[in-house]
């Protein structure tokens, strides 16, 4: 199957844009882009423009690889399978659909270039796969739910010391292994986040082993206070416990060895942590009576009031508070004095006197003075008046956790201001609506799910990050677009997008006073409303982002000129199968001071195959004498000159094999590529001849240090060693 075959299965009928006759298509369906809608069918794209162009996007890394532009992982992103079609944008003439050297201008770009030319929705395809939690095995680790009975794990088995107890692993079979689908819904289920960035999500009753050799249940756990033990028996601090539904599956294995008592044989390695496996689970009341639970199991669970009691030094977050405990302190005399008056004073709420901490550097959607000018003019719903809108949030923040249970998304209905907010605290995610902004007349699902999906951007932080270290404003507009292709399958994103786009422009950016605030006061590029909405197009069309937003740059990297340094050569350089170190060193010396060669080791411009080097090897007569001094005469032709070839920006970590990106006409043989003087140019050692003129190249392969792709017009110099 091919990605039109994909394309017809997910989504309908598809034909190749370069396959199609133009002239037969109905001219509004092109200028209207009906194509993003399968009207009258949708369009694959031109495998030059995915290629040359999509797959080079930091949209396409993130949407089929799960990287970002320089391969760090993107935070809550799942890869997509083999051949899944994704929706990009391709500039076209359709009196020539294969001419793609404007492919990747966006609508007001193409509409310059005449009445043939225009912009529509194509799809291009990707090939990625996701992993599930990782089980050790004798030959690496593998995803639990790939487990059959018969396959091998490494076991655990424990000897107690004086220091302790120390862990041997061998291999063991397993007997069982079974669990629940991959999209089942769990009601409870324990995330612990360990060691600083580990983490893992199991079952309550999944137990641990302690440093005290005993085991613990998950649920009972206590961060800052218990500990987790490793694969090589180092104690691994708890971050954080979480409760909560998850939707996935949970998988349960269990070895061969019979259960007699012991923990040996039934300790498996879970992402880096040891564990029980489930023999161990279904004989929880047993080892209680044997002594081998912490505590004898009698700690309390996570979540209850005993919990929080025992363990004061935890910061726990409710609906209405992500903020230190200390916050609620006020009403501590009257809880004390009557509490029943506090009981009534919890169930009032005075609108806008009870709100959701939110820290001042929190990213926003808008700035504060953005803030101020849709508070004042944009048209709201009254209190009274948004059962059906809060319904519409509410499941909307369901969505969005379920795509992201690691991050918080919270209605704050008692927020007046109208924004959205994005911040960390206490190593926990949040991400917060106000009630100011959801009551805004005009602004539906479509756009509150463009604004969520906003907000997942900047707690991403992919590069270039504000000061406080979130993705930068115009750059989360471009990625917001791929966020909401991941939510919103098929048919179901073009029709939200464009939505979402048309709120956002009439109900938000339309109320900001452009004369004073149509910039981002507090980003660091502070871009207009006009360049965000160009940031959301091109991250919808899978084209690169607009300059100056601090993002990748198509042809952003030009080749600004080159420095030639003639041939030069060091003792080590004439060693041969003939001529020894020592030997090499002194002829050297012979050669410096004849003036074959600088101080530097750079040869002679005046060096030719006739210079007389008869004052090298003199104790040496005969065949051996010309045998030598011949050898080092072809080490001084064959010798490499070295260019500079300088850059108007930063250019990407150099390999090996970064050879291959560049060339020289006429012919020359590069032997090493390494960094320049600067990180914005390269050394290429290359052997040249004298007096002729060279045009030494860079291929397309070769991008920035943020992955702005090479200019074409700016992708060569000249240089000509004198």
């Amino acid at each position: 199957m091919d990605c039109k075959g994909s394309l017809e299965i997910n989504l309908g009928a598809a034909q190749n844009l370069t396959d199609v006759d133009w002239s037969k298509v109905n001219p509004q369906d092109i200028n209207n882009n009906n194509f993003q809608f399968g009207k009258p069918f949708y369009l694959v794209c031109p495998g030059e423009h995915c290629q040359d162009n999509v797959n080079f996007t930091p949209q396409a890394h993130r949407l089929c690889q799960c990287t970002d532009i320089n391969g760090k992982p993107v935070p809550g992103c799942s890869p997509h399978d083999y051949l899944y079609p994704f929706a990009a944008q391709v500039c076209f003439n359709t009196s020539n659909p294969s001419d793609m050297s404007h492919a990747t201008l966006g609508n007001r770009g193409c509409m310059t270039l005449g009445d043939t030319w225009n912009v529509v929705t194509c799809y291009c395809c990707c090939s990625c796969f996701a992993h599930g939690t990782q089980i050790g095995t004798p030959y690496g680790h593998r995803a639990i739910e790939k487990f059959s009975v018969g396959d091998k794990v490494i076991t655990a088995s424990m000897q107690q010391s004086e220091q302790g107890f120390q862990l041997t692993w061998k291999k063991a079979k397993l007997n069982f292994s079974n669990g629940t689908g991959p999209h089942s819904h769990q009601p409870t289920m324990i995330y612990i986040r360990f060691g600083g960035h580990g983490s893992i999500i199991v079952t309550p009753d999944h137990l641990f082993l302690m440093p005290s050799g005993k085991l613990k249940r998950a649920d009972r756990l206590v961060p800052a206070k218990d500990l987790l033990i490793s694969y090589n028996g180092t104690q691994v601090v708890i971050d954080e416990i979480s409760i909560g539904e998850y939707k996935g599956g949970v998988h349960h294995i269990a070895t061969d060895v019979s259960f007699d008592g012991s923990l040996d044989g039934h300790l498996l390695l879970s992402e880096g942590l040891v564990s029980g496996d489930f023999n161990l689970q279904i004989h929880q009341n047993e080892l209680k009576t044997s002594g081998m639970m912490e505590n004898d199991g009698n700690d309390p669970k996570v979540g209850t009031q005993e919990y929080e009691a025992l363990n004061s030094h935890l910061v726990a977050g409710n609906y209405m508070s992500f903020s230190a405990p200390h916050v609620g302190e006020s009403n501590a005399a009257l809880v004390a004095a009557s509490p029943e008056a506090a009981a009534q004073l919890s169930k009032f709420y005075v609108l806008g006197s009870n709100v959701a901490f939110v820290p001042d550097n929190a990213a926003t959607f808008l700035s504060p003075l953005q803030a101020i000018d849709v508070n004042d003019k944009a048209e709201r719903w009254g209190f009274t008046e948004v059962s059906i809108g809060n319904a519409m949030v509410k499941y909307l923040v369901n969505l969005f956790q379920g795509f992201y249970p690691d991050i918080t998304f919270y209605h704050d209905i008692g927020r007046l201001e109208p924004n959205a907010y994005a911040f960390t605290q206490y190593g926990k995610q949040y991400v917060v609506l106000s009630g100011g902004l959801t009551r805004i007349k005009g602004l539906g699902m479509e756009g509150l799910a463009f604004i969520l999906a906003n907000m997942v951007s900047r707690l991403q932080k992919s590069a270039p990050l504000n000061a406080d270290g979130y993705t930068s404003v115009g750059m989360s507009d471009y990625y917001t677009p791929v966020i909401l292709q991941n939510m919103f399958f098929g048919t179901l994103y073009a029709p939200l997008m464009t939505s979402a786009l048309h709120q956002i422009q009439l109900v938000i950016f339309n109320n900001i006073n452009i004369s004073l605030h149509d910039a981002f006061e507090t980003d660091p590029y502070a871009p207009t409303t006009g360049t965000r909405m160009d940031a959301v197009e091109a991250g919808n069309g899978m084209n690169f982002p607009p300059n100056g937003i601090g993002g990748p740059e198509a042809n952003g990297l030009k080749v600004t000129g080159a420095k030639v340094t003639g041939p030069t050569v060091s003792a080590s350089s004439l060693v041969t199968a003939d001529i020894t170190a020592d030997i090499a060193a002194t002829a050297f010396k012979l050669l410096q001071e004849n003036n074959i060669v600088d101080a530097s080791g750079l040869i002679a411009a005046d060096f030719a195959v006739s210079t007389d080097l008869s004052f090298l090897f003199a104790d040496l007569t005969g065949e051996n004498k010309t045998l030598f001094t011949e050898e080092v005469r072809y080490a001084l032709l064959h010798a490499g000159s070295t260019v500079e070839l300088h850059f108007n920006t930063s250019v990407k970590a150099l390999s090996t094999a970064d050879e291959d990106d560049f060339s020289f006409e006429p012919s020359a043989v590069i032997r090493d590529v390494t960094p320049g003087s600067s990180r914005s140019s390269v050394l290429l050692k290359v052997s040249l001849e004298r007096g002729v003129a060279y045009t030494v190249s860079v291929s397309r392969a070769l991008t920035s240090d943020i992955g702005s792709t090479l200019d074409p017009n700016s992708s060569t110099a000249e240089v000509t060693l004198n």
